[in-house]
């Protein structure tokens, strides 16, 4: 394995076999300084971030300066991936800078896709927006078919978390035809990846899991644990939908116990308590959500990534569950203070629709109402993945002052959810 066979594998997307390849040389792998810094990166974006870091053990001052700008980015993956976020910018942010400064264009254009894709699950919309501008510059100048691929699918993850379903997966669309001309396993992954989810939201389970069929098998070619891990996310997320409560239970569960998926703990276990939710094991559901990387304090929900905002939902749908509607309002209302700066229409739509069901059974109609229209005005009635939840609450809240409305509301949540392939009320 030499630094240019490395290299040729990393373009294909071919983790894998550049990690096996290293393993053969034994003792002198650590000798090629060039090896072993894109062995580290790769390390790196394969979630080994304890291979990884050990294979960057070096005095970076005695590096080349090029080669202590491919450190500090993978530096930056690692504590991304180790949840040391302020890190990761910094170590990421200076990437950018040394790179920029050597005018190396692939360097810097991977440096600045890492730092925005960072970006997106940690910062707010409009930081991430800013950035766009420079990194399809630097991506543009390096004119690179791979970099140009990941752009796109780092922009169709950033519109698919806004909600913008149909922009998410023109990107992917994007991504997958320049794929064509230059195939790579682990940026097709990605896209794939992407596609499961929007798919998903649509409520087109078949398909759905059909791409996360697909992620699942390229991980054996791209050694790539943490795309593996968010795919069996996925299918159990769609077994749970499906009310295959015991299946989903299986396979959430094994990710949670396999210490091989660390990075997929957290997730995983949000959509188990899910499941011990939906099935009445409160218990079990509380355990669980204390795996989940959140506290009290974190609900300054601009500081914490994606899923774990949408886990912070399920402990309040727990304090529901307990009746404990004070609970469930404080913790609910604290999510929304954080979430002022937040561009998540979806999520923001959905802690209103919470808040107003507590309203409803704490007896405060009109603030109930209030919280109704303001979900309403994120879209939640108009999102095919909520709009069944939304009609059903609606059907609940109108039941005293008017049962035939409040009939005819639950009759059309139960339309919606039949044909959404027999999805199952969370």
């Amino acid at each position: 394995m030499t630094y240019a066979d490395a290299s040729r594998l990393f373009r294909q997307g071919r983790f894998r076999e550049i990690i096996d390849g290293f393993k053969r040389l034994g003792s002198s792998a650590t000798t090629d300084r060039q090896l072993s810094l894109l062995v580290a990166y790769v390390l790196a974006l394969t979630d080994d971030t304890v291979a990884a870091a050990q294979l960057l053990k070096v005095d970076t001052n005695a590096l080349a300066p090029t080669h202590r700008a491919q450190a500090e980015m993978t530096s930056g993956i690692i504590s991304w991936r180790s949840g040391d976020h302020e890190s990761a910018l910094r170590q990421l942010q200076s990437a950018v800078r040394l790179a920029s400064e050597l005018q190396v264009p692939q360097l810097l254009g991977w440096a600045s896709l890492h730092l925005f894709r960072c970006s997106i699950e940690i910062q707010t919309r409009d930081v991430v927006l800013g950035m766009l501008k420079d990194v399809r510059t630097n991506v543009t100048k390096a004119g690179d078919v791979g970099l140009t691929s990941y752009l796109h699918v780092c922009v169709a993850v950033f519109e698919g978390q806004r909600g913008q379903l149909d922009e998410a997966t023109r990107h992917c669309d994007i991504a997958e035809s320049l794929l064509d001309s230059s195939p790579n396993a682990w940026i097709l992954g990605a896209a794939l990846l992407n596609r499961s989810c929007v798919a998903c939201l649509q409520c087109d389970f078949t398909r759905a899991a059909d791409y996360a069929r697909r992620v699942i098998a390229l991980a054996n070619v791209t050694g790539l644990l943490i795309q593996r891990g968010a795919a069996e996310i996925m299918s159990g997320y769609l077994q749970l939908l499906m009310g295959d409560f015991q299946k989903a239970e299986q396979t959430l569960t094994n990710l949670v116990s396999d210490s091989e998926f660390k990075h997929s703990t957290s997730p995983a276990a949000d959509l188990l308590a899910r499941v011990y939710l939906a099935s009445g094991d409160l218990s079990k559901c509380e355990r669980t959500l204390q795996l989940v990387k959140l506290s009290h304090d974190e609900t300054g929900v601009e500081q914490l990534a994606y899923g774990a905002r949408w886990a912070a939902l399920t402990k309040a749908k727990l304090f529901m569950k307990h009746r404990d509607f004070h609970g469930a309002l404080s913790w609910l209302q604290a999510l929304e203070t954080g979430s002022i700066n937040l561009e998540d229409r979806p999520f923001k739509g959905t802690v209103d629709l919470l808040i107003a069901q507590s309203f409803h059974e704490l007896g405060r109609g009109r603030e109930c109402a209030g919280k109704m229209i303001r979900a309403d005005h994120y879209g939640i009635r108009r999102s095919r993945d909520s709009q069944g939840h939304f009609q059903h609450s609606a059907g609940l809240m109108a039941a005293d002052e008017s049962p035939l409305l409040a009939h005819h509301l639950r009759e059309r949540a139960s339309r919606i959810w039949s044909s959404r392939s027999g999805v199952h009320q969370q």
